[in-house]
């Protein structure tokens, strides 16, 4: 598992994006749980075969 340095700045970018207001740890959960919904379509996406 490698270390994403941009991670933290793109939860960051994300609950700011979805949550206007202050941060709180239920928002950063959600912003977590959305990037980990991104990585896996791109994930999935990356590996269906060309066509």
């Amino acid at each position: 598992m490698t270390s994403e340095p941009s991670g933290e700045t793109l939860v960051k970018i994300i609950a700011k994006r979805h949550f206007p207001f202050r941060s709180s740890p239920w928002d950063r959960r959600m912003a977590t749980r959305s990037i980990q919904a991104i990585r896996l379509n791109n994930h999935l996406t990356a590996s269906r075969p060309l066509q």
